[in-house]
């Protein structure tokens, strides 16, 4: 669907926009490229275009300045609301959604809150970042459970037995990124360790390096279901640590990397960030220079789902399209497509929920993008 097809929907229709449909509608379709591309690996990789249907359906989400979205059931996602400090917790067929939360350091309260990720017996885990805590509730808001975090702690997948993530550590040699992993009951930390750089990153053009900062450590790993660790890295790279604690790597091959100037949507976000950070010192300079270098290819990710699977939105087009790479192992097995430019996503079994985002219609007076969760039907799938 358009992105202004659902803007025109959204204006009318605060509920369900896009009413759910069978998966006979929506069955996923496998395109085979017509010429095969290289990877990263060395070798020919052909990119497989798995194009799914139009959402099963799509659902108003409150504005927000964070983007995480955690399924708690095929049929139900949880959204955080940044501005009023609460959790939406909405339904693909459109039922009206539980809203629940408010600021506070109390029991079911949150000071701020980071992310929301599945926790168990389909409750939602709540990451409050200011008070290194992550709360497990029902969809209803019944609380459930409560285990202390690292400081400064970002999760990585759904809270079972353990829950895997990163954490900044700060000390006299500056900032560290670490892998972490703790227990989800007490809270303890089972294993961490800081990646190296240089490894996980070759070559890359560091950021903050050049900006005097002294960072340690690799942020964007995830834990793979054998115990390896994969990176996103430079140049349309995935990088792969198939032991945790070793320092032998993989490339993961992955079509050939082609370099995607930003869109003006990427150029007016940059804008829109620049002007609402603490510099003010945007020039005309500065946003021709945004423009004309090449976007970093993947915009989220990577993720491991339920099924095992590797996921990575990568920042191709984000416009009318977002698109996801897909491995098995250490394989690539296709590209997801689907419409709108994702900010957000998670899946659970056969089921893709997706944070859009939308322009506002030119009479809207409110002037925000206007988001919504798409759901999106997996079945067919490899797995």
């Amino acid at each position: 669907m358009h992105g202004r097809v659902l803007h025109a929907r959204l204006s009318r229709a605060p509920a369900a926009i896009v009413p759910e449909r069978t998966r006979a509608h929506v069955a996923v379709q496998v395109l085979t490229a017509l010429a095969a591309i290289v990877g990263c690996g060395g070798g020919a990789v052909e990119e497989r275009l798995l194009l799914v249907g139009a959402p099963v359906a799509e659902v108003e989400a409150p504005a927000s300045a964070v983007s995480s979205v955690a399924l708690v059931s095929e049929s139900v996602a949880c959204v955080v609301d940044s501005y009023f400090v609460r959790i939406h917790c909405l339904h693909r067929d459109g039922r009206p959604a539980e809203v629940w939360g408010r600021q506070g350091e109390g029991p079911g309260e949150f000071a701020s809150i980071q992310a929301v990720v599945r926790g168990p017996q389909g409750s939602v885990a709540v990451v409050d970042g200011s008070m290194n805590r992550l709360t497990a509730f029902r969809p209803t808001g019944e609380r459930v459970s409560e285990t202390r975090l690292p400081s400064l702690f970002t999760p990585k997948g759904p809270m079972g037995a353990v829950l895997d993530g990163h954490y900044l550590r700060i000390d006299g040699a500056g900032l560290e990124y670490r892998q972490v992993q703790i227990d989800g009951a007490d809270g303890e930390t089972t294993w961490e360790r800081a990646f190296p750089r240089d490894l996980a990153y070759p070559g890359c053009d560091d950021a903050a390096a050049s900006a005097g900062l002294q960072l340690r450590g690799s942020a964007f790993g995830a834990a793979m279901p054998d115990g390896g660790v994969a990176f996103t890295a430079c140049d349309g790279q995935l990088v792969l640590f198939p032991d945790r604690d070793g320092d032998s790597t993989v490339a993961l091959q992955r079509p050939a990397y082609a370099g995607e100037l930003p869109n003006q949507r990427d150029v007016d976000e940059f804008v829109d960030a620049r002007r609402g950070s603490f510099r003010g010192d945007l020039t005309d300079a500065d946003v021709e220079a945004f423009r004309r270098k090449a976007k970093q290819w993947a915009f989220l990710g990577p993720r491991v789902d339920d099924s095992g699977r590797l996921w990575v939105v990568t920042s191709r087009d984000r416009d009318e399209f977002s698109y996801f790479e897909l491995y098995v192992g250490s394989n690539y097995v296709g590209t997801v497509r689907v419409s709108s430019r994702v900010v957000g996503f998670d899946v659970l079994g056969d089921a893709l929920a997706v944070v859009t985002e939308h322009r506002p219609l030119p009479d809207d007076t409110r002037g925000i993008d206007q988001r919504a969760v798409a759901w999106y039907d997996l079945a067919g799938l490899p797995s």
